[in-house]
């Protein structure tokens, strides 16, 4: 399946995370945000710093975080929030 066919979240990354707002269960879900490179301070300092991949490295399809509703059962794209979205 291709990532047209999933619900698209948008995410802002904060730290070492995109969260995206949920709105089947209405609470925020943390999800990684890091491509794994391994010149990443994140990947280097296990999480404890920010992560330094590009924008959109975290990109792509997610599991969701809440039980039951529209996303349980195929999940979710989430694209990282472009500096115009603010």
């Amino acid at each position: 399946m291709s990532d047209d066919e999933y619900p698209v979240l948008v995410g802002r990354r904060e730290g070492v995370h995109l969260i995206v707002w949920c709105d089947e269960c209405g609470r925020e879900h943390f999800h990684g945000v890091c491509s794994g490179d391994p010149a990443c301070l994140a990947q280097r300092t296990f999480g404890r710093r920010v992560c330094t991949c590009p924008k959109g490295s975290g990109d792509g399809h997610r599991v969701a975080h809440c039980t039951g509703g529209r996303y349980w059962e195929r999940g979710y794209v989430i694209k990282e929030e472009d500096d115009d979205d603010h």
